[in-house]
């Protein structure tokens, strides 16, 4: 994704009044994400910019500097209306040395990704399978629309970044497409700004294109991998 001179400074300024709770995960692109909220004490920070003070989580960047900060990631977030800040925040580290680092500030999504469901876990193979399709269907209908409401394409379709509501998810693996209708869309380290007039059905056919050999991939490493043939 493209930026400009603006997009750059992004990550000059300062964010304090930060309370980190629990580390959700470390990602191959990212030095790790912490859930987040903003002490009560005290004026609200500007930064935060009437956002809710809880339920907000901090990306920390690999990266100390130019160019590999993650501007694209932040420049697609605003566009879909998810950032709340970007700068630098003390990052968490074990022995409780404050030291700054790069981090983009975002709203917390609620959801679970399906392979962290027991409906998932426990489920045959051969009910699996339907269940990621159904998943990877829903993504891309939700990254077409996205694409032609804010000119924001979501490419890292992965299933991991899908998040299905957890009230959706239904006890038995056949009523899963009845129950699961939507996803929420997260990580938008890899996206692409859609510079012309794009249908919603050219860019859902390119998302499932590209999913798809994807996803094909996917199976067949969860064939070879899990040592045996269930039938």
């Amino acid at each position: 994704m493209t930026h400009g001179e603006a997009d750059n400074n992004v990550f000059d300024k300062t964010l304090e009044g930060i309370t980190f709770g629990q580390k959700i995960k470390r990602g191959l692109n990212n030095d790790g994400i912490w859930e987040i909220s903003v002490t009560s004490e005290g004026p609200q920070p500007h930064w935060l910019q009437g956002r809710p003070k809880h339920k907000l989580l901090a990306k920390f960047s690999k990266q100390e500097g130019p160019p590999g900060l993650p501007f694209g990631e932040v420049k697609a977030l605003r566009m879909m209306g998810l950032l709340v800040a970007a700068g630098k925040i003390p990052y968490p580290h074990s022995d409780g040395t404050p030291l700054l680092r790069p981090a983009i500030i975002m709203e917390k999504k609620e959801g679970v990704a399906l392979r962290d469901t027991n409906l998932f876990k426990f489920a045959p193979f051969e009910e699996q399978g339907p269940m990621m399709n159904h998943v990877l269907e829903l993504m891309c209908r939700q990254v077409a629309q996205d694409a032609v409401d804010h000119k924001v394409y979501h490419l890292d379709n992965a299933l991991t970044n899908g998040l299905i509501p957890v009230n959706q998810v239904p006890g038995k693996p056949k009523d899963f497409s009845e129950s699961v209708k939507a996803v929420e869309i997260v990580d938008y380290g890899n996206a692409y700004m859609v510079m012309k007039e794009t249908s919603y059905g050219e860019l859902y056919n390119a998302c499932m294109d590209h999913e798809l050999a994807l996803f094909e991939l996917e199976l067949h490493f969860a064939i070879t991998t899990s040592g045996v043939n269930r039938r």
